[in-house]
């Protein structure tokens, strides 16, 4: 035991002024370790905060899209993606978009900083359906996803006006590639895949005084209720149709598209 060794050490002639008891204890006690460094993970991306004039050509459509990339002064990695689809007011005029629609929204509820990055692309004409555009938008949509490294699982889509439009028949073309949608203003031209429809769950959203739309968007309410369709309808009390461009995108809206 430490206290027999203390005994039978007394009969050595001690030569330091501390005891054999003592030294024998620090000894015994000191460890040596490395400090282990940690490293914080960067959780910011590469593209600075502010908006982006940009212009995206697709490699297998040979068309382009010119665009505005909005990202908040908060941003990193794994935040929603919004997508935004402009009207028949914006066509050909990308200048318009880096204060329009849900941009303007989100800047008057979250200032610079708020909880998802928005990509709004233009339309050089009156359609997001004809031809290339879908397959070309949807490459857009790709490349920015990858380079703003979003939440795969939470991109979401919304258009008001002739961007409604686009956004039933995008949501109809690649159903579950969005996480959500959200039409404003508008219902459908042509055909519609339902079971695309079915697979996403969608809000759309008209101003009372939207009677050229109201009745058409009704029936494809219902048309995807009965296909067993996840969609709410809210109509916007002494609101015109232009003013819905904004009036659309509350917080509670965007909260709701951020959590499907």
């Amino acid at each position: 035991s430490l206290q027999n060794d203390f005994i039978e050490s007394t009969t050595i002639p001690v030569t330091s002024s501390e005891s054999i008891l003592t030294d024998v204890y620090t000894e015994a006690s000191i460890e040596t370790t490395t400090p282990t460094e940690t490293t914080v993970p960067d959780v910011s991306i590469s593209v600075p905060a502010g908006s982006h004039k940009r212009s995206y050509t697709d490699s297998e459509t040979n068309d382009y899209l010119d665009y505005y990339l909005f990202v908040p002064e908060n941003a990193e990695i794994n935040m929603p993606l919004i997508v935004f689809l402009h009207g028949d007011g914006e066509v050909g005029d990308v200048e318009l978009l880096e204060d329009f629609g849900i941009i303007r929204s989100a800047r008057q509820i979250y200032g610079n900083e708020f909880p998802f990055i928005v990509v709004s692309p233009s339309t050089r004409i009156y359609s997001w359906i004809k031809g290339n555009i879908p397959a070309t938008l949807k490459g857009l949509i790709d490349e920015v996803a990858s380079e703003c490294q979003v939440d795969p699982e939470r991109i979401i889509l919304t258009g008001h006006s002739r961007g409604s439009i686009g956004t039933w028949h995008m949501v109809s073309t690649y159903g579950n590639y969005f996480s959500a949608a959200v039409p404003v203003s508008a219902d459908s031209e042509g055909m519609l895949n339902y079971d695309n429809l079915t697979s996403i769950p969608i809000w759309t959203i008209a101003g009372s005084y939207d009677t050229y739309y109201l009745d058409n968007m009704s029936s494809l309410v219902y048309m995807i209720r009965q296909a067993g369709g996840d969609i709410q309808f809210t109509i916007l009390e002494d609101c015109h149709h232009g003013e819905t461009s904004t009036r659309a995108y509350t917080q509670e809206v965007f909260e709701w598209m951020c959590s499907q």
